[in-house]
This record gives C-alpha cells, sequence and structure tokens, in this order.
C-alpha cells in the first residue's frame, strides 16, 4: 500500500501521518508495532488547475 501523507514526529517516538484532505483523520503509528514500515520518496512538487 502506498500513502502520501505528511509525517509529524511525536515527542513519544511514534509518526503521526497527517493527509492534506480533511476528510481523512491524522493516523498515529507507533514504529514499534509496525517495523516494516519504509519512506521510499517524498513529493517535491504539487500541480494543479488554478480554474
Amino acid at each position: 500500500m502506498l500513502w502520501v501523507k505528511r509525517i509529524q514526529r511525536q515527542i513519544d517516538g511514534s509518526l503521526l501521518l497527517i493527509s492534506d484532505n480533511s476528510t481523512y483523520p491524522p493516523m498515529p503509528l507507533a514504529l514499534a508495532e509496525h517495523p516494516d514500515i519504509q519512506i521510499i520518496g517524498q513529493v517535491v512538487q504539487v500541480s494543479k488547475d488554478l480554474n
């Protein structure tokens, strides 16, 4: 599965995955419970119509 999210590291070392689309709530992620998670890239540009 592939997601594009903003990542916010929490004080306890977990991550908070945040979507720009407010329909999807933030998802807390405890790395100890998901050791196979990989960050495979980063978004460097977003293009869309101005109309």
